[in-house]
């Protein structure tokens, strides 16, 4: 009986957050600061230029 309330709660949280993050738009902006870090890593890096 135990682990089927354990079960329960987890599965609960887990909706909890996913509908968190949806409604607060959370993955829209992970991804975003994910790109600028990309965006700024690859700006910084030395790239010797072969023509």
């Amino acid at each position: 009986m135990k682990t089927i309330v354990i079960i329960l709660i987890i599965i609960a949280v887990l909706f909890v957050l996913t509908f968190a993050a949806y409604i607060t738009n959370a993955d829209g902006k992970m991804a975003e600061k994910i790109y600028n870090s990309f965006i700024k890593m690859h700006d910084e890096r030395e790239v010797e230029e072969k023509i």
